[in-house]
């Protein structure tokens, strides 16, 4: 590859890769609707970037185009791309050759956890010096990113089940932190899914070794048979933890390995996190950095953008979180409870795509337990057919917290949120804004107000 154009640039995926494509020095462009922080930054670095999507674009010597999953058959760049008969990837073909391209491959792939422990293996093989190559689906301040090219022979990436993306994946490490129902615009029900982590499980070569939560385990151990280490809290598992204390700073936590016991703490907030700093305690351990080099690290990542980022703390606390689906819900309602005991918590939720909010609205109408007043925006659709659209509304959702006994309420439009916060607020409350679409933008704009 001498030329790659990217279509739909500015997804996080697409820009970390377009980056490491350009610091080895092959030619980048890139279209996207919307160029903005990340396309901005591949310009910098030298490769053009095209407003909007046009068969122009398609210079004459591109000679491989990405596309985002997004991007249909119909686009003007595809289809020119097609009749010139230049090579065309999927963002997740793409991962694949760049994985092919180092000796050690290591895919982090998970319901829930992929971006965090993706994050926190890359920063302690770069804090280890292994100097690995990685793209990760969040911006991490302690990487100077979410993508880079090492000079060491890792290649570390978050593995994404949606359309089996991960199979195109065959690392050296595999990592599951978890195995639950999402995504079911695509799958049929849990078993699908179930079979898709097998099916990535048997990526993984003879020499390699996968490292998956007990419990998810559990739910596929009879079918696979490559070599496999667990993980786990309070778990007979190959890496035992056991929380020994949490407090609003940190968290103090023990993993017992082949019969010994190592003493590590955590910055990052919640017991979910504690399980992801565990799975990445492993990774190192497989991969053979020392454990001393590793526990130095955990102790020091600070995680990633848009996973409990804590935006202010003073005169009251704004969190923003990535969570959209109902057990990321319950589990970073816990770690505020935990942080932030006897504060008032106001939880500002967009539901991410209609589908979702559809097939797990029972389990979204339960995973609220912790907030003492929730606030649901309109859907933020991605994917989402007319059918999709019409069987699924916030106000349903609203219906069903109160059902639960919930105090909620829908306010549609971001100002309108605003704007019904501001008097109620007092000092010491904690506002928690969760989703995967653009309620972040709500979060840092609150900020101005105090």
């Amino acid at each position: 590859m001498k030329h790659v154009h990217f279509i739909g640039i500015e997804g996080i995926g697409l820009s970390g890769a377009a980056k490491i494509l350009l610091e080895s020095g092959v030619h980048v462009s890139g279209s996207d609707l919307r160029p903005g922080n990340l396309a901005r930054k591949l310009e910098k670095m030298g490769s053009v970037i095209y407003w909007g999507h046009a068969e122009k674009n398609i210079e004459e010597s591109v000679d491989t185009v990405v596309a985002s999953n997004a991007i249909n058959e119909k686009n003007l760049e595809y289809m020119a791309a097609k009749n010139r008969c230049i090579p065309i990837l999927r963002y997740p073909e793409l991962l694949g050759v760049l994985m092919t391209g180092k000796p050690i491959g290591i895919a982090v792939a998970g319901t829930h956890g992929k971006t965090t422990t993706s994050g926190l293996v890359s920063y302690v093989f770069e804090y280890s010096r292994e100097y690995p190559s990685f793209i990760i689906g969040g911006y991490i301040h302690q990487l100077n990113g979410n993508a880079k090219k090492g000079a060491g022979k890792h290649f570390i990436t978050e593995a994404c089940e949606y359309q089996r993306s991960f199979l195109y994946l065959a690392p050296k490490i595999g990592v599951i932190t978890n195995i639950e129902k999402d995504h079911l615009d695509y799958y049929s029900n849990i078993n699908d899914i179930r079979r898709a982590y097998i099916q990535f499980a048997e990526n993984i070569p003879a020499d390699g070794v996968l490292i998956i939560e007990k419990k998810a385990w559990e739910k596929i151990k009879d079918d696979v048979h490559c070599q496999v280490l667990t993980y786990g809290l309070n778990e007979k598992a190959d890496f035992s933890g056991k929380i020994r204390d949490i407090t609003p700073t940190y968290s103090h936590f023990a993993v017992k390995i082949r019969n010994d016991v190592h003493s590590l703490v955590t910055p990052l907030c919640g017991r979910y996190n504690i399980e992801n700093c565990i799975a990445g305690f492993a990774v190192a351990d497989a991969a053979g950095i020392p454990i001393d080099k590793a526990i130095k690290a955990i102790a020091q990542y600070n995680g990633v953008c848009r996973r409990f980022e804590v935006l202010q703390e003073k005169p009251f606390v704004i969190v923003n979180d990535y969570a959209h689906h109902p057990t990321e819900i319950v589990s970073v309602l816990e770690a505020a409870r935990e942080r932030y005991q006897g504060a008032k918590i106001w939880c500002i939720f967009q539901p991410h795509q209609a589908n979702r909010t559809y097939h797990l609205l029972k389990g979204f109408a339960s995973s609220f337990y912790d907030a003492d007043e929730i606030i649901v925006s309109d859907i933020f659709y991605a994917r989402d057919s007319e059918q999709d659209r019409s069987r699924i509304s916030s106000q349903q959702l609203v219906q069903e917290l109160r059902n639960n006994g919930k105090s909620a309420c829908h306010i549609s439009r971001f100002d309108s949120i605003k704007r019904f916060l501001i008097p109620k607020v007092a000092n010491g409350d904690v506002l928690l804004f969760l989703g995967a679409g653009n309620i972040d933008s709500l979060a840092h704009n609150l900020t101005d107000f105090s």
